[in-house]
């Protein structure tokens, strides 16, 4: 397992797979799914801290590491966060630290089973690490985390939840993709194109600048997969988003979902 090269050089790592995707000329698959009807509208907020586990800065109801299963109110005030009841899912900034073995969390909304997925992926002592995570909430307006192994600290920051579309035209829906392993789309939203141009590296064309976008991506796997996306500023092209994909193996091919909220 490489795990432990994939967190200290993740961003090495991508590099020639990014210049090559930023050069591409060859025939990409073209979309041809629409929007989501009704898309939920999406309200971006001060980030506000729900949870933080560590002993010495505790937010939220728990004040030591997470082992195994945890699950959190987000909906009124909890932490430093007020949501309202309406929220159908949350944009966070999800931050492991203080793990104390090689593992991976997985966030969910608590009344689904938990899925096979991983939101972040550690080894044992890895400095702090964060991840964008964009999850639904539960019907009564809940989280779920699950850490696979050992114990770790958790910091969940949120930036934006999502509510049902009011139908006045005024709203942001979030942008798209759902990719095949060989990098043919299934469905998406202003996806253009998209490539599986070398490697475990995919790249999404979307009919916009998404350049100051945040971006979220989870890997379908039968196995515990991690997706990396390149940062903006690496990619010539504003309109694209490109990120590799791989399991406790390293990178490898992997469908994946990408959503990306501007």
């Amino acid at each position: 397992m490489n795990i432990n090269r994939f967190n200290r050089s993740r961003w090495a790592a991508l590099g020639a797979a990014v210049s090559l995707a930023a050069g591409l000329t060859g025939s990409l698959g073209i979309a041809g799914a629409s929007d989501p009807n009704p898309a939920p509208v999406l309200t971006t907020i001060t980030p506000c801290r729900l949870l933080d586990t560590r002993a010495s800065s505790p937010v939220g109801t728990r004040t030591t590491p997470v082992a195994g299963t945890f699950t959190t109110n987000v909906w009124g005030t909890n932490g430093q966060c007020t949501i309202p009841s309406t929220a159908l899912g949350v944009v966070a900034n999800v931050t492991i630290a203080n793990g104390t073995t090689d593992s991976f969390l997985t966030v969910w909304p608590s009344d689904q089973p938990q899925p096979l997925a991983s939101s972040l992926n550690w080894v044992a002592r890895q400095p702090p690490t964060p991840n964008q995570v964009t999850s639904d909430l539960s019907a009564t307006g809940q989280l779920s985390f699950f850490n696979n192994g050992g114990t770790v600290d958790i910091i969940v920051d949120l930036v934006g939840y999502f509510t049902p579309h009011n139908h006045d035209g005024d709203y942001v829906a979030p942008l798209y993709a759902v990719v095949k392993a060989n990098g043919d789309l299934v469905r998406g939203s202003h996806v253009v194109a998209t490539s599986n141009p070398a490697g475990s590296t995919y790249r999404v064309q979307f009919d916009r600048d998404v350049s100051s976008c945040a971006y979220s991506a989870l890997v379908e796997s039968p196995l515990i997969g991690f997706a990396v996306v390149a940062p903006p500023a690496a990619i010539p092209d504003p309109n694209s988003v490109v990120l590799a994909t791989g399991d406790l193996s390293g990178f490898v091919n992997r469908p994946f979902h990408l959503i990306v909220i501007c």
